[in-house]
């Protein structure tokens, strides 16, 4: 079905678009960290800016995706990607020596700004892909993600970052800015229109229970991400190669990547919820040996392994999210993951920056460990949330009315 979802008339051309964009998203907490401490002298002070970030992000981005459900995506997406775009340019232009607070304020607008270009994404997906191609659509979106996570920490942090953190966030904005208009030029984002039945309820997707369980696991899941990232920093910082980071971040998007084509080979499964919980039991057990890695090889092969499961549990949740949300709600629906991830983000980047400082890289590691066992016991515990309709029973017309694009 690869084939066949990228035959379908505009996909490519969204892809394509969101690779660009979204090149940053693997890079950004890290060069926010290494930048701040850079200004700073402080691993700390670089935990609280990349929290900073996080937490704005987080906070914005259901109000954002709100206003994409009643309005559409053009305008929402162009200013808020020329707000965060500007503040990242903002933050790239700080001088040396200057204090932690105009980093902070310019990474909380840069959060704030962010526009909510995935879920834009999964919401056409919705609407016009068949029912029986969205497994394998997420997956591909999986695949492509963390193609693009790979990307830009090598370009960005372990490229340009080396020789000048400041240009690697410039060019981190510049890419947000132009990915986003080349995305809403396409003419799935032009077409795509608002739910005409979207409910007044205030508190929108979150009344689903579905949905509030797979956001709390992936704000548990996103605390291990940003202790991961934090505490291989000052792993590489240790063993005396600081600018290895970007490749051992790399490494991990490689085993993701490898997760991710397997997982679009299979078939749906009968019980997501189960299969969900599983996978976050398996990314839990695979990131054992990052603890217990004694040098940058060891780390090589430990991280590689640890990403085997990311990428098809973050498929499988997003696709669960889609299919639980209520009816009119999917866009606002996954950027509530943006608030789950940034509260997450904003929790490990933070306890996890305390941890290095103070015990050392070990214990950082360790923590990634144990929040992805309680991701996984959290959805077992919940799965019957998670219940959605079998594929021999969904409806061949997608959630808006509108017929699907492939058959």
């Amino acid at each position: 079905m690869y084939g066949e979802i990228i035959k379908t008339p505009g996909v490519v051309r969204v892809y394509l678009s969101t690779i660009v964009a979204r090149m940053p998203v693997g890079a950004l907490g890290l060069l926010l960290i290494l930048r701040t401490r850079e200004l700073t002298g402080s691993y700390a002070a670089g935990g609280l800016v990349a929290a900073a970030y996080a937490v704005a992000l987080g906070v914005a981005s259901p109000v954002l995706g709100r206003l994409v459900d009643r309005r559409g995506q053009r305008l929402v997406l162009v200013a808020s990607a020329v707000v965060s775009s500007a503040a990242l340019a903002g933050f790239a232009a700080l001088p040396d020596g200057t204090g932690v607070a105009p980093a902070l304020l310019l990474a909380a607008v840069a959060g704030a700004g962010t526009p909510p270009l995935s879920a834009c994404q999964r919401a056409i997906w919705t609407d016009a892909l068949a029912p029986r191609l969205r497994h394998t659509a997420y997956a591909l979106d999986s695949i492509v993600f963390e193609l693009v996570y790979i990307s830009g920490p090598l370009v960005l942090v372990a490229g340009v970052g080396a020789w000048s953190l400041r240009a690697a966030l410039l060019v981190a904005a510049l890419a947000a800015v132009l990915g986003t208009f080349a995305f809403v030029a396409t003419r799935l984002s032009r077409d795509w229109r608002p739910h005409p039945h979207r409910p007044a309820d205030p508190l929108g997707p979150l009344r689903g229970a579905g949905v509030r369980t797979i956001l709390t696991a992936l704000a548990l899941f996103a605390i291990g991400i940003a202790a991961t990232e934090i505490a291989v920093a000052a792993f590489a910082e240790r063993e005396g190669s600081p600018n290895a980071v970007g490749l051992l971040l790399g490494l991990w998007g490689v085993g993701s990547l490898t997760g991710g084509l397997v997982f679009g080979r299979l078939a749906p499964p009968p019980d997501p919820g189960r299969r969900l919980a599983l996978l976050l039991l398996a990314l839990a057990v695979l990131e054992i040996p990052m603890a217990l890695a004694w040098s940058l090889p060891a780390m090589a092969v430990a991280i590689t392994l640890a990403g085997l499961a990311i990428a098809p549990g973050m498929a499988l949740a997003f696709h669960l999210l889609s299919e639980v949300a209520p009816t009119g709600t999917v866009t606002e629906a996954q950027t509530w993951v943006s608030s789950g991830f940034g509260a997450g983000m904003a929790g490990g980047s933070a306890l996890c920056g305390w941890l290095v400082e103070r015990t050392g890289t070990t214990a950082g590691l360790w923590l990634v460990v144990g929040v992805g066992v309680l991701a996984a016991a959290v959805v077992a515990g919940r799965r019957h949330t998670l219940v959605v309709p079998q594929p021999a029973a969904a409806v061949a017309a997608p959630a808006a009315g509108r017929a699907p694009v492939a058959a």
